[in-house]
């Protein structure tokens, strides 16, 4: 590790914020594609969309997972409306923002055990995968 002494980032660096809502551990944050909003999950099975700039909660919704929320990401080109997350119950589940601005959540995938990581397919809305303990990589689209 190379560490300089004095240099002007380190002394740039500090705690800008916080933001405040969930009620247990955070597992998951993701920007989305445009870097202005940020997705959280936490063991308390929330999923929360934040405004970057202004720290203000946008959203938030139980994410129908039946244990903790451990990856969440925003499904890109689609006006941040469509989160896929993935929890400790091996469920993936979507959360979607309907016209009427209610919020729809479904189970799209089921892996033997926790699902600990999720992947968006670069410049896709609509295709994503997910891995499990159970030693498989699912495609979802």
């Amino acid at each position: 590790m190379i560490v300089v002494e004095g240099s002007g980032l380190v002394r740039r660096i500090g705690l800008a914020g916080k933001l405040i809502g969930h009620e247990d551990w955070v597992n998951t944050i993701e920007f989305n594609r445009c870097g202005d909003c940020l997705v959280s999950g936490s063991d308390d099975r929330r999923v929360m969309l934040w405004n970057v700039a202004s720290k203000a909660l946008v959203l938030s919704y139980d994410s129908g997972h039946a244990r903790n929320v451990l990856q969440a990401r925003i499904m890109p080109f689609i006006n941040d409306t469509v989160i896929v997350t993935s929890g400790g119950d091996g469920q993936v589940r979507l959360g979607q923002v309907t016209d009427n601005g209610n919020l729809q959540t479904i189970e799209l995938g089921k892996h033997n055990g926790h699902v600990h990581k999720l992947a968006v397919e670069p410049g896709s809305p609509h295709m994503f995968y997910s891995c499990g303990e159970d030693g498989f990589v699912q495609r979802v689209s």
